[in-house]
């Protein structure tokens, strides 16, 4: 009985992570080993802290602090549109509507804000996620999640800060190309760190690196059904009923721009002739336009640092 219980704390501590992360989204470029220890030291340093609100910091410091086990993704590029897949990155709850469409999962996101959502797995773990910094190639994820079945004498309970850094450029063909580093600070209540080394480590690192890869797999697939038939895209936005008015119709506003621009390639292509300007998503505000950082915590999320910001500081090493 006891191995019973420990096998489905190990289990929990899974879908905890899979839950905080499998909201997040494939040619991996990582083909050798990451060393974590490095990898670890230079997400701290990209962490923008000097740009967080005191309460954006406060719990960005406290997973730091207390990190129970770090990871970094493979490093994956899809073909994708950037301004797509960054509107997707954003607003999660889009992909999870399409695949409860398709049938595929019984997942739940509902916004609760401009820039926080409330998931839940069904079953047993609901968590609570929050974008508290973004820019075009930059976003940070807060998120606390609880699992609970009836074997658990109590819930287990864990926080999870997620850096998302990508970039683009044009792939093979002129397409564009998006690759992503998600670094991953975990911590979970009640478990000592030598217990995650040995036990849910491995178990956590492989479920993570497979859903990442598998999600970004089906971002380029829905690129690239948008960039083939946008209308019909749009047309089963108004079947995604979990999506708030705005976020909707952005999701149509984004696929118009998509289909637009790529069959406008396609065109170009075909004639042979120059690039000329293509659609433009009026969704995300270019940086040199942005607003400065507020105090309130997340408003908003496309964000750049004020003209009269002091130079964000580098985060020390947690202890």
């Amino acid at each position: 009985m006891t191995c019973l219980v420990e096998m489905t704390r190990i289990r929990a501590m899974i879908v905890v992570l899979c839950a905080l992360l499998g909201l997040g989204w494939c040619e991996s470029l990582a083909a050798q080993t990451v060393n974590q220890r490095q990898a670890k030291e230079e997400a701290i340093k990209a962490i923008p802290l000097g740009y967080l609100n005191p309460v954006a910091q406060k719990k960005t410091l406290d997973v730091l602090e207390k990190t129970t086990l770090y990871r970094r993704l493979p490093i994956s590029a899809i073909e994708a549109d950037p301004d797509y897949y960054r509107f997707l990155v954003r607003n999660p709850e889009v992909i999870v509507e399409i695949w409860r469409l398709m049938g595929v999962t019984k997942m739940v996101c509902e916004r609760t804000g401009e820039f926080t959502y409330r998931c839940d797995d069904s079953a047993g773990t609901v968590s609570e996620v929050e974008l508290v910094y973004g820019t075009e190639d930059l976003h940070l994820f807060w998120a606390t999640g609880t699992y609970s079945n009836t074997l658990n004498k109590k819930p287990i309970d864990g926080d999870c800060l997620m850096l998302l850094r990508t970039s683009s450029r044009p792939g093979p063909g002129g397409k564009p190309t998006v690759e992503s580093t998600l670094d991953v600070f975990l911590t979970i209540d009640n478990m000592t760190a030598s217990l995650v080394a040995k036990t849910i480590a491995p178990m956590v690192g492989k479920t993570a690196d497979h859903n990442f890869v598998e999600s970004l797999k089906f971002v380029q697939r829905l690129n690239e059904t948008t960039g083939r038939n946008g209308p019909g895209v749009q047309g089963m936005a108004d079947r995604l009923e979990g999506l708030t008015e705005p976020v909707r119709n952005q999701f149509i506003e984004i696929v118009d721009v998509v289909y637009q621009r790529t069959q406008q390639a396609l065109f170009q292509s075909s004639l042979l002739i120059p690039g000329s300007n293509s659609g433009k998503f009026s969704g995300v505000v270019p940086v040199s336009g942005q607003s400065p950082l507020p105090t309130s915590v997340g408003t908003p999320a496309s964000l750049v640092p004020p003209a009269n910001a002091s130079p964000a500081q580098p985060l020390k090493q947690p202890r």
